[in-house]
């Protein structure tokens, strides 16, 4: 049972029994929206319907979902978008729900869709249908996508807005079907074919997260909402598609929390839908978040400053989840803060600690479960500096007596826990070359003295104008790759034509070699090269393969491109796939699940998180957006096994804060 669980069961008294059906009987499936889909305040919710082949115990399969919003001057909850509407409209347009974009929650094809049919009134009873021609039939589903999986499911989504589905997507242009699906006696009782004027000819392929259209009110709809269910494929002798009896399905990586008709949201409500059952009882009305990354639990004002990094470790130990904050302050020092994220998921701050001026700054732990860290910095003189710092006592920061500072200048520097040792590894740009440097340390500690020791470095032969870095530790290649690559992977901004370069770097058990394994100039799958005006890079995965992930801001249209790199056990990036989000102005990226990246992008000045999930095989999918406030500067930092993503920004009025989100990363979808 999840820790959110564990805080509902808290609150109800375990005095309401939880519906939850064996987890084998149920197909596991993202939400079909994304946070960013719905205003503030706005949420869905649902109705169940009895169909199919759902177990005696839980009879509800099909789901038909819609947006509700809290109405303050109301004190209740709403359908319309009008202030003081209290009841459904009669408008569909006036719907909250209406017009609200819906995402591929699967990986598949989309095998069958309809897009033209005209949208209706409230009545549900199809009055544009059938448009006088009384050979012209409506489908009760209306434009709909069916998306067929690699484990022969049918995902329909339906009630879609006209013409919101993409003609790339579906190429049907008709308004009306002429036939009624017939039945598919061959392969059993409840089997029937799908409408055979909406089966594509050639599946269009469609990636989870990808859009699908919009909520509309087509169909025999009786206001706009979703239509959502799943069922078992199968074709007939003739190769005909068909379709058998809805099954249940379970949501992972969402949220959700018992509906008071008298109050908004609760913010401590929030509990994990993990697909381990059904947390509804019949009878009872739920508010659905989207996204795996949730609400937001505290945010605390740190100091006045900039440039600043965070990061979240779990202690073993003590079971508690603690980290720290580094950055320039207003005197433009390096300040640093140690601070516990509490049971009740609220910040607790040491007390701040200062060193010398800094002009650029960062930070890594000394290693994955370890809390004591190693900040980097660009110090007054230009040179690099190392500070380690051990926790003391209620997140006190004590510094290390042995740092390093370098002989020769620098001007950028980025910092991640060294792969094979106690230590952090620095990439850095020589200022007087303009070449990209990676540097490894190692790291002793003797209780709250931490100390550092300079292992190793190389260099390579272009210069560059921006870099980051992170750490592999299980580079191996899809299919027959039987050894493992450990070192860095760094992704550069190239001075001559600001191209993405990405590299690999080696380095051996004792941390003392550092050499160049690979390198890739980054292109994009549709041709031409990625150009960046910012570049981030971190590594997801687990013991079995990692797989490197760039964010870049281009160049011209100033869009977020995420790519993912396979790493061979020679070190050897092959792009594999990628993904074009939109513009933003700024970014951050961090590990937050086995197979999952949060980019934290700053776009008009507000802060979204946006999380990307990356599947066995390489493959690239927007699973969610999560919008936080205006802020002109983002650095994240979490730990996967923990639940926990730590947002520092600079905010609106100049403070370093911290935000805290849980999180709901699944390792099953």
């Amino acid at each position: 049972m999840n820790r959110k669980l564990k805080h509902l069961c808290s609150l109800l008294g375990l005095g309401l029994a939880l519906a939850s059906p064996s987890v084998a009987q149920a197909y596991r499936i993202k939400l079909p929206w994304r946070g960013d889909s719905l205003p503030g305040n706005t949420f869905m919710t649902y109705t169940q319907r009895a169909h199919g082949n759902c177990p005696p115990e839980w009879p509800y399969c099909e789901l038909d979902i819609w947006a509700e919003r809290w109405d303050s001057s109301l004190g209740a909850w709403t359908e319309s978008k009008t202030p003081g509407q209290a009841t459904r409209t009669t408008t569909p347009s006036d719907h909250v729900t209406w017009d609200m974009p819906i995402y591929s929650p699967v990986d598949g094809e989309v095998i069958a869709c309809w897009r033209r049919m005209p949208d209706d009134d409230l009545s549900g009873d199809m009055v544009n249908c059938p448009g006088g021609d009384p050979g012209k039939l409506c489908m009760d589903a209306g434009n709909f996508v069916a998306i067929r999986t690699e484990d022969d499911k049918v995902v329909v989504l339906a009630h879609l807005k006209q013409d919101s589905i993409s003609t790339t997507l579906c190429p049907n242009p008709d308004m009306y079907i002429y036939t009624n699906p017939p039945a598919c006696p061959e392969l059993g009782d409840g089997w029937t074919k799908i409408v055979p004027e909406s089966v594509l000819t050639t599946p269009r392929t469609i990636r989870k997260g990808d859009p699908v259209g919009r909520i509309g009110d087509t169909g025999r709809a009786a206001w706009p909402h979703l239509h959502m269910h799943v069922k078992p494929y199968d074709e007939t002798s003739l190769g005909e598609p068909c379709v058998g009896q809805a099954e249940m399905l379970e949501f992972d990586e969402g949220w959700m929390q018992w509906k008071d008709s008298s109050s908004n949201a609760d913010n401590d409500g929030w509990w994990q839908m993990d697909g381990s059952g059904w947390y509804f009882g019949a009878g009872h009305q739920t508010l659905l978040w989207s996204d795996p990354q949730g609400i937001r639990r505290d945010s605390i004002d740190v100091s006045v400053g900039i440039s600043s990094s965070v990061m979240v470790t779990t202690d073993p130990f003590y079971d508690t989840v603690q980290g720290a904050a580094v950055y320039i302050n207003a005197d433009h020092n390096l300040e640093a803060v140690g601070y516990t994220i509490e049971s009740d998921d609220t910040f607790t701050l040491g007390t701040t600690v200062e060193k010398s001026t800094a002009t650029a700054v960062d930070a890594a732990t000394i290693n994955p479960t370890e809390k004591d860290f190693v900040a980097t910095i660009r110090n007054g003189n230009g040179k690099l500096q190392l500070v380690p710092y051990a926790f003391g006592l209620n997140n006190s920061l004590v510094e290390g007596t042995l740092g390093y500072t370098s002989s020769t200048d620098v001007t950028l520097v980025k910092a991640t826990t060294a792969p094979n040792h106690d230590g952090v590894t620095v990439a850095q740009r020589n200022t007087s070359t303009g070449y990209l440097q990676v540097t490894n340390f190692g790291a002793t500690q003797a209780f709250t003295n931490l100390s550092v020791d300079l292992r190793g470095s190389a260099i390579s032969s272009s210069a560059i104008s921006d870099v980051d870095i992170a750490r592999v530790v299980a580079g191996k290649a899809l299919g027959g790759d039987t050894g493992t690559f450990k070192g860095v992977v760094t992704a550069e901004r190239r001075v001559s034509d600001n191209a993405v370069v990405v590299r690999s770097w080696s380095i051996s058990t004792n941390g003392s070699t550092v050499s160049q394994a690979g390198s890739v100039v980054a292109s994009k799958a549709g041709g031409g090269t990625l150009t960046a005006s910012d570049v981030d890079i971190s590594v997801v995965g687990n013991a079995g393969r990692e797989f490197a992930v760039v964010s870049a801001r281009e160049v011209t249209t100033n869009d977020l491109w995420v790519q993912v790199y396979q790493i061979s056990s020679l070190g050897t990036l092959t792009r594999l796939s990628e993904w074009d989000a939109g513009p933003i102005s700024a970014l951050s990226s961090v590990k937050v699940g086995d197979r999952d990246v949060a980019v934290g992008v700053v776009t008009g000045g507000i802060l979204s998180v946006l999380s990307f999930s990356v599947d066995a095989n390489g493959i690239v999918g927007r699973s969610g957006t999560r919008d936080a406030g205006a802020i002109s500067a983002v650095a994240l930092g979490a730990t996967p096994s923990s639940e926990h993503l730590v947002a520092a920004v600079t905010n609106s009025v100049g403070n370093v804060e911290l935000i805290h989100y849980i999180t709901n990363y699944s390792t099953a979808l």
